[in-house]
């Protein structure tokens, strides 16, 4: 399975085909991503990565597994807030090529 981070540029993946894209995390502090516009796209997995013990106060990973069912020119959004906020403190949108 191919893995992307949030800032690679020129993503190309092929239809039906399971990827990841990676965000950094925010650990304890509440804050979370979450993918806003997934149609026509499955998410398969949604976990976090904790980072090594070394690492003291480091957030981790976000991990998104997707699988898109068509081809074409697609861009993934994701937003980054917390529950208690009704807007997001950062938005990433990640585009992609998907070809058959």
């Amino acid at each position: 399975m191919k893995t992307y981070k949030a800032d690679d540029k020129g993503i190309k993946v092929k239809a039906k085909e399971r990827f990841q894209i990676l965000l950094d995390g925010y650990g304890a502090t509440g804050y979370s991503w979450s993918i806003k516009n997934a149609d026509k796209m499955q998410l398969l997995k949604d976990h976090n990565v904790d980072p090594d013990e070394s690492s003291f106060g480091a957030g981790g990973t976000e991990v998104f597994e997707l699988e898109i069912g068509d081809v074409g020119h697609k861009e993934l959004t994701f937003e980054l807030k917390s529950p208690w906020e009704d807007e997001p403190t950062e938005v990433k949108h990640i585009k992609l090529d998907v070809t058959d």
